[in-house]
């Protein structure tokens, strides 16, 4: 494996734009604007090393990898080299905990019919893993907890497009950035509420004729008032919805009735 990637890093470094290790190269320079290799060349470019360095035979011991592997092939012991397998265990993964309602990763719920089964028995294997491909958030990957093996799970909102993780966090910051207010909107909010309290802090200079001592708890005990009044002045629900009770249905309080006492 060392010399493979020792093969890989020589065969890139060839490449038009490579800076190598030096920091000194690598700032300022302009990644997206000379870029000239695909996803796809890349990873042709790379397999193509992959099978140059299999067939090249080696200085010290005069082997080829890959006749070596052919002489030696039917005596290893086969695995299971399913690609979907492969992948799940490639794939980055965290721990979360389910809820009555989803799975949350990124600010994603995901939900499948079969983790109802789950639910009433959360408590006892804690975090469930998962794992996820940050290529697609369309789905993540489950482990369950009875079988261990790890079960697909769509996004609750039914949105099955799949989406990259950059993509997602670009279009949460697009949308932060459209619905959050700007600094001069902020700003002219700040010079209000300090103009709210500096009228309060006039009013009560004038109707005291003292200037009020700023502590904690006389702080605390105006807050308290101002809520109070919010509180008090609109109109109850429960005094809408009560039912208008008629004399017959007035009964008188009902006397207490004393326990007996005992003398000694």
């Amino acid at each position: 494996m060392e010399r493979l990637l020792g093969k890989l890093n020589a065969v890139i470094a060839t490449l038009r734009g490579t800076t190598g290790r030096s920091v000194a190269d690598r700032n300022g320079y302009p990644s997206e604007r000379r870029a000239c290799l695909t996803f796809s060349d890349l990873e042709r470019y790379m397999a193509l090393a992959i099978v140059e360095h299999n067939a090249h035979q080696n200085r010290k011991s005069l082997k080829v990898p890959l006749v070596e592997w052919r002489a030696q092939a039917g005596e290893v012991q086969r695995h299971n080299d399913d690609p979907h397998q492969v992948l799940l265990a490639f794939l980055p993964e965290c721990e979360r905990r389910l809820t009555p309602q989803d799975v949350s990763l990124f600010a994603l719920d995901y939900w499948a019919a079969w983790l109802g089964e789950l639910v009433p028995q959360r408590d006892r294997f804690g975090k469930l893993q998962i794992r996820y491909d940050l290529r697609d958030l369309s789905h993540v990957y489950l482990r369950y907890p009875h079988g261990g093996e790890f079960r697909p799970v769509p996004r609750r909102d039914g949105v099955a497009t799949p989406i990259t993780l950059w993509e997602h966090h670009r279009d949460r910051d697009e949308r932060r950035s459209a619905l959050a207010l700007t600094a001069s909107a902020k700003a002219r909010l700040r010079r209000e509420i300090a103009a709210v309290a500096e009228r309060a802090k006039l009013r009560q200079v004038s109707r005291d004729g003292v200037t009020p001592v700023r502590t904690k708890s006389h702080k605390a005990a105006l807050r308290s008032a101002a809520r109070a009044a919010h509180a008090a002045a609109p109109q109850k629900p429960y005094k809408a919805v009560a039912p208008e009770l008629t004399d017959a249905a007035v009964h008188p309080a009902r006397p207490k009735r004393p326990l007996p006492v005992q003398d000694w």
